[in-house]
């Protein structure tokens, strides 16, 4: 990016371009959840993508869990 002289005008379109580039960030597809995915990494499993989050939720186990008592 290139900066000028104009700091106001340099801070508009700095901030006109991570708006953009927000608007493009993936979706959780969760229809809980639904949010903007702004970390760095995401999941895609069988054409849904989710936050790590809701990819916990849905797909982590507790190998205690597992053991029968």
């Amino acid at each position: 990016m290139i900066f000028t002289d104009d700091a106001e005008r340099d801070f508009d379109r700095y901030d006109m371009e991570m708006e953009r580039r927000r608007a493009r960030l993936p979706v959780c597809d969760n229809r809980k959840c639904r949010r903007q995915i702004q970390d760095d990494t995401y999941f895609e499993i069988d054409g849904d993508i989710l936050c790590r989050a809701c990819m916990e939720d849905r797909y982590m186990k507790y190998t205690e869990d597992f053991i029968e008592i």
